[in-house]
């Protein structure tokens, strides 16, 4: 009898506590509003060819727990959100998703330009010069001083 009591208060145990960590904080899980003007990779692509701009595209995947920390500490920072929007297009990218979409006058998806830019890790942002040329990876979470300063 006492078996099957602490076999049962052993599995409650079990049970509440994966419960406990399979739901998460549903608020952390939230995305912070973004104080940085997002456009798509076609876009960008067609905003520097009438205002030449460099290009920064943050690569990041759904299951990446620091691309959301990014999110909510370095680009809802004032600072970085004012820098990247007066130098740069800003565009999110998830490196997952394999929906085509027009990339210099061709057909790509998420998967083909982590190969083509070199991504091995998430976050990564890529940087482009204004004609789409890649001039750097700047690879995992950054601090927005930190960040700032790899975007001079």
């Amino acid at each position: 009898m006492k078996r099957k009591i602490h076999f049962l208060l052993l599995i409650l145990f079990l049970a509440s506590t994966s419960a406990a960590f399979a739901g998460g904080n549903e608020k952390n899980d939230e995305a912070t509003p973004s104080k940085i003007k997002w456009v798509t990779l076609s876009e960008a692509e067609q905003l520097s060819k009438k205002n030449p701009k460099k290009v920064i595209i943050d690569m990041y995947t759904t299951w990446c727990y620091w691309c959301k920390v990014m999110d909510k500490k370095t680009f809802s920072n004032d600072d970085v959100a004012a820098y990247i929007n007066d130098n740069y297009y800003a565009v999110k990218l998830n490196a997952e998703e394999k929906k085509m979409f027009d990339f210099q006058g061709a057909q790509t998806n998420g998967p083909q330009l982590t190969s083509t830019f070199g991504v091995t890790g998430y976050p990564t942002l890529v940087v482009l010069d204004s004609n789409m040329k890649r001039i750097k990876n700047i690879v995992g979470f950054q601090e927005p001083e930190k960040l700032i300063a790899n975007l001079k």
